[in-house]
């Protein structure tokens, strides 16, 4: 059966989006080093296209620790074993993969829906089955609606399909879900078409997450890894390789059980000697969680939060056990069992590794997930290399290699299915870009994707008329008021040129503020400085905004001009624009900190509306000043707020509380802190 059904589930929702552009990384590729004594092979690629990139998608960062009880939107596929359920509107999760003749749960099933800055857009929950494909960073549909539809197969069967069209590297992905009478495994099938005439760099995991006990432990087709050293400052990584289940960064610790790092910790398997990669999440008992796949989804990764105080409050914050009442004392045992792990496949060595998808190419493959039964003994002996040989034979046992082959061929065959029924329409830019290469003359997109219509409909352009599709269908970029949102944003040459030719072809005085404004965006993101600035300015000429003066100043930024982009913010302050939204005032209290203006950071935040005066980073630039002004007072009431939008491993709670002249250390504070893994001693 596929269904369309609802669960109630406590919800920290979006409201809204970060309306500021946030540009790429000058330095496209990550600078990844390696122990000294790592095989050649593991360079291939080290860093390739893994830099920040996040435009034409905006942050996702308006979020709280308030949860309602909602329901929320399910797609549902089942069978007399397996029940599957997905959440079309939180990037198509896996929520729970419920194994109904044992009752079991196969899945860390989250309680709460609660965002947390973990992304490349900020937001992400924790729980189930993710499915990231685009860009380093988790995805950038984790926190949002992505399409369902139910599909016929040749031979009458039904299957399920999800897909979407990637807006940043302009390609499109499905991933179809086959659950066959009588089978107890699930299959996924991604599909990811580059129909273009060059290549694209391409990312793709998929994250999978189960509970973890004192107990759980962890196997795979291989017993050597890339592992992440962690005292490593982050945007830059240091890379080693060493057979498991002990690794160089903690000696004498066994890592196959992920309660016992001692620090938040993943590695990476290679298991390209293998044509059916496999990875293993089991207890005590012999039971768990298995993966296997077909050979270009060739490498595994184990990752967990770590047996330390911070990664366990990590793990009970985003399972909504850090509530805004604090408890009269901290149960740290209890901490712990909120924690979960993730068993991960990907298609590059790490996911510090990029590589191409060439031109005029489809990747795809299976992956099956399922319940497996070992011998105890088996999985719990010392000796980790016999054990993982142990539940190799039991992997191969339970999912016959051969049907795994058939089953691929089956879903490769079907993968351009035509839809038969549309379960969930979230894809409007998929129709845009659509309407786009027809208007345009290029190829159609793949025949299995169906986009119902050209509008978008997320939260934060719901009530405006979408400018692009105006400039796709009259050749005119419509203008705006300075008071309104500036979104959505596009990027790439070919939108980039319609507007280009829709400002060329306007008489003097037509031009607007509004596209000139998008022009200097797309220029920026492409690191075109100065056309960006001559667009910018040009912009700023016809009508001051808010909006232009603070892209200049985070041009300036770029350029190392810090005094004239703290002046471009003073002028954005008062410029049309800057009461409509909080992300400027928080871009400029946090320059003013990072400058030691802390009396102005002060004089900024009274001036400002009451509303955003409780928004975390506005609190947390305010707190920061306070402390090093010596009004501990105020310093010590901002740091009893309950704050949600903390980046991991950024310590702002921590840094005000050092800059504090005060030796009290109320409760109430100490627990706000340690919600984020802080200590203030």
């Amino acid at each position: 059966m596929i269904y369309a059904a609802s669960e109630k589930i406590k919800a920290a929702h979006l409201n809204g989006e970060n309306p500021l552009p946030h540009f790429r990384d000058k330095r496209h590729h990550k600078d990844v080093r390696f122990y000294d004594g790592t095989p050649p092979f593991c360079f291939a690629g080290a860093g390739y296209e893994t830099a920040t990139r996040i435009l034409p998608y905006a942050v996702q960062d308006r979020y709280t620790r308030r949860r309602v009880e909602s329901d929320v939107r399910t797609i549902v596929i089942e069978n007399e074993f397996i029940k599957a359920t997905f959440l079309p509107d939180w990037g198509g999760r896996l929520w729970s993969l419920y194994q109904k003749t044992e009752k079991r749960e196969l899945l860390y099933k989250n309680d709460v829906l609660q965002p947390a800055n973990l992304a490349i857009r900020n937001a992400w929950f924790s729980g189930g089955i993710e499915w990231n494909i685009g860009q380093y960073g988790h995805a950038f549909t984790t926190c949002s609606p992505v399409s369902f539809a139910k599909m016929v197969a040749d031979s009458g069967e039904e299957f399920l399909r999800m897909f979407s069209y990637e807006r940043c590297k302009d390609f499109f992905w499905q991933i179809d879900f086959y659950l066959p009478p009588a089978s107890a495994v699930l299959y996924a099938h991604p599909v990811i078409f580059n129909i273009h005439d060059s290549a694209i760099p391409l990312y793709y995991w998929t994250n999978i997450a189960v509970p973890q006990t004192a107990f759980t432990r962890v196997f795979a087709a291989s017993e050597y890894a890339l592992f992440t050293d962690p005292n490593v400052c982050e945007g830059d990584a240091l890379l080693g390789y060493a057979q498991l289940p002990e690794l160089p960064i903690a000696p004498g610790v066994d890592f196959s059980y992920p309660s016992r790092a001692p620090f938040s910790s993943e590695y990476f398997f290679n298991c390209t000697n293998t044509a059916h990669p496999w990875e293993a999440a089991l207890e005590q008992d012999g039971s768990g969680l298995f993966d296997v796949s077909t050979a270009p989804l060739a490498f595994r990764k184990m990752f967990c939060w770590g047996n330390c105080s911070g990664g366990r409050h990590w793990g009970s914050f985003l399972a909504g056990k850090c509530e805004t009442h604090f408890p009269a004392e901290r149960d740290d045992a209890q901490d712990a069992q909120c924690c979960y792990l993730e068993i991960q496949a990907g298609i590059a060595q790490t996911q510090l590794h990029g590589l191409d998808m060439p031109p005029h190419s489809r990747w795809e493959w299976t992956q099956a997930f399922g319940l497996l039964h070992a011998k105890s003994d088996d999985v719990v002996q010392s000796d980790w290399r016999r054990a993982r040989q142990a539940v190799e034979v039991r992997v191969r046992e339970t999912l016959d290699c051969a049907l795994l082959e058939k089953i691929d061929k089956l879903c490769a065959r079907n993968a351009d299915a035509q839809t038969s029924e549309l379960l969930c329409n979230a894809d409007e830019w998929g129709a845009l870009e659509r309407q786009r290469r027809k208007l345009c003359g290029e190829c159609d997109v793949p025949k299995s994707f169906f986009f119902a219509s050209a509008q978008p409909r997320d939260n934060a352009t719901a009530s405006l008329k979408n400018p692009w599709h105006e400039l796709l269908c009259s050749g005119t970029f419509p203008d705006r008021a300075p008071e309104e949102l500036p979104l959505p944003f596009m990027t790439g040459n070919k939108w980039k040129q319609l507007l280009i030719d829709s400002i060329a072809r306007c008489n003097a005085g037509q031009v607007t503020w509004f596209a000139l404004y998008h022009l200097g965006v797309m220029e920026l993101e492409e690191g075109n400085d100065e056309a960006a600035r001559a667009a910018w300015e040009k912009a700023e000429s016809i009508c001051s905004t808010a909006w232009t003066l603070r892209n200049l100043a985070q041009l300036a930024l770029r350029e190392g001009a810090v005094e004239q982009a703290l002046e471009l913010y003073r002028c954005a302050h008062g410029a049309p624009g800057f009461k409509t939204d909080s992300a400027i005032a928080e871009e400029y209290a946090a320059l003013l900190v990072e400058q030691k203006r802390f009396e102005e950071v002060r004089t900024l935040y009274h001036a400002l509306p009451d509303a955003w005066r409780k928004i975390d980073s506005l609190l947390i630039a305010y707190g920061k000043a306070c402390a090093a002004c010596g009004d501990s007072e105020s310093a010590l009431h901002v740091l009893s707020h309950d704050f949600a939008n903390i980046r991991e491993k950024d310590s702002p709670l921590a840094e005000i509380w050092h800059c504090m002249r005060s030796d009290a250390v109320p409760f109430c504070l100490e627990f706000s802190m340690n919600s984020f893994g802080l200590s203030p001693a």
